[in-house]
């Protein structure tokens, strides 16, 4: 009897260590809820049973750096946890959300269309905006069409967050990722990367663009462009 006592406590305590570990891995620290990790894992697993269509968006709140500022980091993450709360509250069976990194959200939302789907975004954006009506939230959002079943849901994320940085380029707060925005990426990046080398092979060439005085009717200075 002590010996089947000793075996179940034993096996309860394993259970209660790997529900902790569980925790750990699963759980984001700022928020309590999902994190990045454990979000990719269960959009996967939804995506494999193909019973519905689904879109990864990635929700910004912007400004959060400057709203840390002013009100101190410790409500800054209390924000986030609340915007957590409140996302989750707005999501259907099968749905997920997961703080990423800083002020960015994941979401794995199901798609009907692309305007359904943009007033439901909005919509979301609103009413985490109505919770603090006393400070001026902004939000951005990219979002990204899962296409088939297979789809790199870590991939699907990163184009969303592609999407997000042409937000105010576009001046609209959602924006549907394509491929012309990952190939403009690459393209820049490349260019970072050859600065160095050409810089060493000296590539670069000063124009100085003159300006003129209108007052004295003569050149008064010049502005100095590298091309």
């Amino acid at each position: 009897l002590f010996s089947e006592i000793f075996g179940i406590s034993k096996v309860i305590k394993l259970v209660h260590e790997r529900m902790r570990v569980n925790k750990l891995v699963t759980i984001d620290t700022v928020t309590g809820g999902y994190n990045k990790e454990y979000f990719i894992q269960k959009a996967k697993k939804e995506i494999k049973r193909g019973r519905h269509k689904y879109v990864v968006v990635q929700l910004r709140l912007e400004k959060y750096r400057n709203f840390c500022t002013a009100y101190g980091v410790k409500h800054g993450e209390n924000l986030l946890e609340e915007m957590n709360t409140n996302i989750v509250s707005m999501l259907n069976k099968k749905e997920y959300v997961a703080h990423v990194e800083k002020s960015d959200f994941a979401l794995l939302l199901d798609f009907q269309n692309e305007e359904m789907l943009f007033i439901r975004v909005r919509n979301m954006m609103n009413i985490l905006r109505e919770k603090r009506e006393s400070q001026h939230l902004t939000f951005s959002a990219g979002v990204c069409p899962v296409k088939t079943k297979n789809d790199d849901i870590s991939l699907l994320l990163t184009c969303a967050g592609i999407a997000v940085l042409k937000t105010l380029k576009m001046q609209d707060e959602i924006v549907w990722f394509n491929d012309s925005m990952k190939e403009e990426q690459v393209w820049e990046r490349r260019i970072e990367d050859d600065m160095e080398k050409a810089l060493e092979n000296h590539e670069f060439q000063v124009y100085l663009q003159p300006k003129y005085s209108t007052r004295g009717e003569v050149l008064s200075a010049a502005e100095a462009l590298v091309r």
